[in-house]
């Protein structure tokens, strides 16, 4: 009795040792699954684990416990998508990186740009003249929910708050310093190019009808507010006007009824005539005028119809009114 008590104790003790053992094995070969083999854009390789990642910064262990940290673009291409499904990134960063931003001020006459870059850079400048003026270089982002932060060093810059994680053209947002803030509305939110170019010559934006628009002659107006015919609740949505020719002549966003956001004209032949901001059905912000051979014709300030300041040049570039 007393050699089969030892017997039983010993076989308990062994299947706990081998319990412990393939526990330990399986543990292990878990820790081994987290290493993998990670390629820079320069080709150098190099096996570790990630500990955390975002659009700014991959963080990584290696085998012998050092700790690296790089810009997820200094990694290969097959790197980022492996992050990009272990660390999905948040739909405004997907919306915004690699992209340039034009945003038109509302209370004086600029248009702000902002791209940001895939290497964790950000450019600002503004349009003058149909120049780009770039402001200090060096800058930095990061970004976190509807906030895009601009850092030069370690000092925060400027604050970029969107209205939704899906900007587009004609929405409102926020752009500046932290303590005193624009207002403005987006223009337009195109792939990034050079920086000094006003546009990509290789990919002009061509003047098209947006899906989903409507024809604002197929509306009604009444007592000034769009409806769809018969409708009793005011149409909201961006609608479009077209030239005996075809052409698209107009082009904005109705909200309720009303004229919402960015408006564009063109000319018969294609060229563009106005672009201006509307709020509330009124005239409220900046907009632009061009004679028909391209030369801008006028700058002026709205606020709820009233018109503010304006600028006006001849058809040859000559300043006749200030």
């Amino acid at each position: 009795m007393e050699i089969m008590r030892y017997s039983k104790v010993a076989v308990f003790s062994l299947l706990i040792i081998q319990c412990g053992v393939a526990q330990q094995l399986e543990l292990e070969s878990e820790l081994e699954l987290e290493y993998r083999e990670w390629t820079s854009v320069l080709g150098t390789k190099i096996d570790a684990e990630v500990i955390s990642a975002d659009h700014t910064e991959v963080i990584l262990k290696t085998r012998n416990k050092k700790i690296l940290k790089l810009h997820p673009g200094k990694l290969s291409q097959e790197d980022q998508n492996f992050l990009k499904e272990k660390f999905p990134p948040s739909p405004l960063a997907e919306k915004i990186i690699g992209k340039r931003l034009s945003v038109q001020a509302a209370d004086w006459p600029v248009t702000a740009l902002f791209q940001f870059e895939l290497d964790g850079k950000v450019k600002l400048g503004s349009l003058k003249r149909d120049k780009v003026i770039q402001e200090k270089d060096g800058l930095t982002y990061k970004i976190d929910g509807l906030i895009a932060k601009v850092f030069d060093n370690d000092k925060i810059h400027s604050l970029l708050k969107f209205a939704s994680v899906d900007p587009e053209s004609g929405t409102r947002m926020t752009f500046g310093p932290e303590k005193s803030p624009l207002s403005g509305t987006i223009l337009s939110i195109v792939p990034a190019f050079s920086f000094n170019e006003v546009y990509d010559k290789k990919d002009e934006e061509p003047v098209l009808i947006e899906k989903g628009s409507v024809n604002i002659n197929t509306l009604e107006k009444r007592d000034g507010i769009y409806y769809e015919p018969g409708a009793f609740t005011s149409f909201s949505g961006k609608v479009y006007r077209l030239s005996t020719n075809g052409k698209k002549a107009e082009e904005v966003t109705l909200k309720y009824g009303q004229r919402e956001g960015l408006q564009r004209n063109w000319y018969f032949n294609g060229q563009q005539q106005s672009k201006g901001l509307w709020k509330n059905g009124k005239k409220d912000g900046a907009m632009w005028e061009w004679h028909e051979n391209d030369q801008k014709k006028s700058e002026m300030i709205f606020k709820r119809d009233q018109l503010i300041s304006k600028k006006e040049w001849d058809d040859e570039g000559v300043l006749i009114e200030e």
